[in-house]
């Protein structure tokens, strides 16, 4: 029977360290957060879409539908669970043009404001 050693774990190199923070994963200052987060809390919408439940791209195709009932220059709150929304709601105002205000979590619900541009 011919067993295999365990990989050795050396110490944690400075270039793990400097790939996470490429990634996005440096911590961030809670205050800059809590002043982010309190100048969205301001951010009231015109219209709700409840897209809880739904998994991509569901809430995209959804938001994409409520967005041509909204006047140019109203705005989109969007309710979505899924956690690929966060990436997805990103892209998807930089695709169409449109303006994301606001992106908030609120423990397993996720909060994005989108002002119609065009």
């Amino acid at each position: 029977m011919i067993r295999a050693s365990p990989p050795k774990q050396g110490p944690r190199s400075s270039r793990g360290l400097l790939d996470s923070r490429l990634r996005g994963n440096e911590r961030k200052n809670p205050s800059d957060t809590q002043t982010a987060r309190n100048k969205r809390d301001d951010i009231m919408a015109d219209v709700v879409l409840d897209a809880k439940g739904l998994n991509c791209p569901l809430p995209i195709l959804r938001a994409k539908k409520a967005l041509k009932d909204v006047a140019v220059g109203g705005t989109l709150e969007v309710l979505a669970t899924d956690p690929g929304a966060v990436k997805d709601f990103e892209a998807f105002c930089r695709a169409t043009g449109n303006e994301l205000l606001a992106s908030k979590t609120e423990g397993k619900t996720f909060s994005f404001v989108i002002k119609r541009t065009s």
